[in-house]
C-alpha cells in the first residue's frame, strides 16, 4: 500500500515539474533570436516581422543591404555590394546555383549542391577559382592575401548575393575548369 502512495506522489511530483517546466519554456520561441548573446532575455520579446531581417546580419558588415547598396568592410576597407539574385536559381539554398551561373554562365542542376563542387581538382586561390565545403560555395574574384579573398557569394546570408571579403578558412579551393 505504501509503495502505491509513494509511486503516486512521485508521479504527481513529476507531473508538476513537467507543468512548471513547460510553462517556463513556453515563451522561449517568442524571445528575440539574439537573446543571451547581445543582452539578457528578461522581458525580451520577439521582434516585429519587419525587424526580423536583422536576424541575418552579416557579422562583417553589420546589416542587410538592398541590391546595389554598398557598405565598407572594417576588415579590409573594400566595399560589400549586394547583387541581384542569380537568374534561373531557386529562392532558397542557391549558393551552388549562383556559383554555376557566375562561372559557367548558366545554372547547372548537378552543381546546386555545394558538396558537388568538391569533385573538381584542388588548386591554389586565384580569380575564377571556387571555394567550396559541404554546405556553402563561393567564387573567388580577387585574392587579397592573408587567407582572404573578394568573393562572389550567392546566398551569403538573408538570401542575398554579395560581392564581399571572405576568409578561405574551412574551404577547399577547386578549379571548375580543370
Amino acid at each position: 500500500m505504501i509503495r502505491y502512495i509513494v509511486t503516486g506522489a512521485l508521479l504527481g511530483a513529476l507531473a508538476f515539474i513537467a507543468l512548471v517546466g513547460s510553462s517556463l519554456f513556453a515563451d522561449a520561441k517568442d524571445l528575440h533570436p539574439r537573446c543571451n548573446i547581445d543582452w539578457p532575455c528578461v522581458g525580451a520579446s520577439k521582434p516585429a516581422a519587419s525587424a526580423r531581417a536583422d536576424r541575418y546580419r552579416n557579422v562583417e558588415f553589420g546589416g542587410p543591404l538592398a541590391p546595389g547598396e554598398t557598405q565598407r568592410s572594417f576588415l579590409s576597407g573594400i566595399q560589400a555590394t549586394v547583387l541581384p539574385h542569380p537568374p534561373g536559381c531557386p529562392r532558397r539554398a542557391f549558393c551552388g546555383c549562383g556559383a554555376a551561373v557566375e562561372v559557367f554562365g548558366r545554372p547547372i542542376r548537378s552543381l546546386w549542391l555545394a558538396a558537388n563542387w568538391l569533385a573538381f581538382p584542388r588548386t591554389s586561390p586565384a580569380p575564377g577559382m571556387v571555394a567550396a565545403r559541404r554546405g556553402h560555395v563561393f567564387v573567388i574574384k580577387q585574392v587579397l592575401g592573408d587567407g582572404k579573398v573578394l568573393a562572389y557569394d550567392a546566398n551569403s546570408g538573408g538570401r542575398r548575393t554579395r560581392l564581399h571579403v571572405r576568409s578561405l578558412a574551412g574551404f577547399a579551393v577547386v578549379n571548375p575548369h580543370g
